[in-house]
Formats: structure tokens, C-alpha cells, sequence
């Protein structure tokens, strides 16, 4: 990883690298192992203007088919934040389906990752350190 991007220069960035290697990392059915992008990220916080660092990951996964047989050809994005900082967590997993429908998504979010910049950059409001403690007295 390089030096910290903020939000709007790593999601895009992200997202390119998932598409690039999608179809040669990600098969329609079966299990595989995820398929990881990260990016240093330089956040600053929407509730109280700390800034801190943020590795910043996006994963193709596939759902576990001895839950259930239908999962054998869901695949989900994650998205997972670690601060830097303080070593807190956080993580969530949206657009679940099929290969082609999750690529679609994917490459309909290159194109305008509006969306996704402010999921992540709520996401992130969960980091340890960027929450305020006063907020939830």
C-alpha cells in the first residue's frame, strides 16, 4: 500500500481493481477464496473531525453452500475498515447474487460510486475512535 487516499480516489480505485481480475478470480458457482483489494485511507470523521488512518478493504466472497445448497452461486461484496490507529474493526456485506448480477453492480458503482463512497464513509463513522461517546449517553 502506498500513501493514504481519501474516500473518492480509493473506492473508484477499488472497485477498478475487482474488475480487472473478476472473471479470472470469481466463479460463477463453488467455493473459492476471497478475492481481496485493499487501499490506505485517510479518514476524517463527519462527527467530530478527527482524522485517522483506515486500511481499507473490499472482498468478493461466496456464500457457504453447506447452509444452504442455493448458496452455491451467491457471491457478496465486503467491505472491511481496521483503523490504523487504534486497531478497530468494522465490517458489512452488501449487493448479494449471482457472478454476472454482482459484476453488474460492480461495474454500475465504478461508474458513479456516489453510493458506495457514502456507505463506506458511513461505515467508517463505526471505527472506535471516530465514534463520540457523548452521543450515545
Amino acid at each position: 500500500m502506498c500513501a493514504a487516499k481519501t474516500l473518492e480516489e480509493a473506492v473508484p480505485e477499488l472497485l477498478r481493481e475487482l474488475l480487472t481480475d473478476f472473471d479470472a478470480k470469481v466463479p460463477s458457482c463453488g467455493e473459492f477464496p476471497d478475492f481481496v483489494v485493499t487501499q490506505k485511507v485517510s479518514h476524517v470523521s463527519a462527527l467530530n473531525g478527527s482524522e485517522s488512518l483506515v486500511v481499507l478493504e473490499f472482498a468478493v466472497r461466496a456464500m457457504n453452500p453447506e447452509q444452504q445448497r442455493e448458496f452455491d452461486t451467491l457471491r457478496f461484496l465486503a467491505i472491511r475498515a481496521r483503523s490504523l490507529d487504534s486497531g478497530g474493526f468494522v465490517s458489512t456485506t452488501l449487493y448479494h447474487g449471482e457472478k454476472n448480477t454482482l459484476r453488474g453492480t460492480l461495474v454500475r458503482l465504478s461508474q458513479d460510486p456516489t453510493a458506495l463512497i457514502e456507505t463506506v464513509a458511513a461505515l467508517l463513522e463505526g471505527l472506535p475512535e471516530e465514534s463520540d461517546p457523548a452521543l450515545w449517553r
